[in-house]
């Protein structure tokens, strides 16, 4: 909260500066048109030819002295704002911090949570998104890098070889169709995986061609069931929904790969990189700034337990005292009273 608070008085503060600047700027300018107004005033006192001469001779010099004046104003203010920019940022990047650790403990209550990885180009993007208590979505790049299994693209031959799937069910199908009515996937490579409401789906795509295979099984709880679908670059088979090419599918062959990706894509959150969204109620808090306000959420959310360990810490002279605690509340500016109210401090 201390951070959000220097934030916006650095804000504040950046503001003043470039109003200030731009009405500096402004007042040159105005000089400027006095000072030929002020001249003009005293042309019955010279000639023509040498009232000329002095208006130009004056306005010249004073021109070449206010644009100096203005070049410097105008890069003291350039120079100002750039560091007040820099200290903001600063400050701004303590906050998602202290933001990311917190979120990162996962003491909110979820409600649903997604994790992506999706091939670009050769190698693996991924993030994780958690829609939590209160309306609060917020959702961390990771890096599947340091996953082994993820360092490069993944062929399926890498987690098993030979494995193939039936995609032709009638002799007639067959005939017309190659490898006796299978698809080999020993070069497909995975282009996409996600976890999201208690279900693991795979995308395997062939990299020399537009024919794809998708496996789909449920997580947790509910019994492994693998769904699988071929799509041949027109049409899709529902391989699992077929009686027929069902009979022909070797599933343990499929499981265990699968398995697999699904346990190392979970270890994928602790490879948490940054945060790289963060709602609540529908209002983006990164793009608005609005920081306070979510931050006096968390305070809200977890007061119980907040009181909990101040009481505590009051009775037995923990690692704050009273005053000490009033002194962090009082630096956090025009959110200090609502903090007080929150945790009964």
């Amino acid at each position: 909260m201390i951070h959000i608070t220097n934030y916006k008085s650095l804000k504040l503060e950046s503001e003043r500066v470039s109003s200030t600047g731009l009405s500096h700027i402004h007042e040159c300018s105005e000089l400027e048109i006095d000072l030929s107004r002020t001249i003009s005033r005293h042309k019955e006192k010279f000639s023509p030819a040498h009232f000329a001469d002095v208006q130009k001779e004056v306005m010249e010099h004073a021109k070449h002295t206010i644009n100096k004046v203005n070049e410097k104003l105008r890069t003291e203010s350039e120079a100002n704002l750039l560091e007040l920019g820099r200290k903001m940022e600063s400050e701004k990047n303590n906050c998602m911090k202290g933001i990311m650790e917190f979120l990162s403990l996962r003491l909110l209550k979820e409600n649903d949570s997604n994790i992506i990885l999706e091939l670009s180009g050769d190698s693996y993007e991924a993030k994780a998104i958690y829609y939590v208590e209160s309306g609060i979505e917020y959702s961390f790049k990771i890096d599947p890098s340091k996953q082994q299994l993820f360092e490069r693209p993944l062929r399926f031959s890498s987690l098993e070889k030979g494995v193939r799937i039936p995609i032709h069910e009638t002799v007639h199908d067959i005939e017309k169709g190659t490898d006796g009515g299978f698809e080999k996937i020993d070069r497909y490579i995975l282009t996409k995986a996600t976890i999201a409401g208690g279900r693991f789906l795979a995308i395997f795509n062939n990299p020399e061609g537009n024919s794809g295979v998708t496996f789909s099984m449920p997580r947790g709880d509910m019994p492994d069931y693998v769904s699988i679908e071929f799509f041949d670059g027109k049409n899709t088979i529902d391989i699992t929904g077929s009686d027929g090419l069902s009979k022909k599918m070797d599933i343990e062959r499929i499981q265990e790969p699968l398995d697999r990706i699904y346990g190392t894509m979970m270890e994928l959150e602790c490879d948490r990189v940054e945060i790289t969204g963060l709602k609540m109620g529908g209002q983006d808090i990164i793009e608005s700034k609005n920081f306070s306000s979510f931050i006096l959420k968390l305070f809200e959310l977890k007061s119980a337990e907040i009181r909990e360990a101040l009481n505590s810490m009051r009775n037995t002279g923990g690692s704050y005292s009273r005053i000490e605690i009033e002194s962090m509340i009082s630096k956090c500016g025009d959110s200090a009273d609502k903090l007080r109210k929150i945790i009964g401090a």
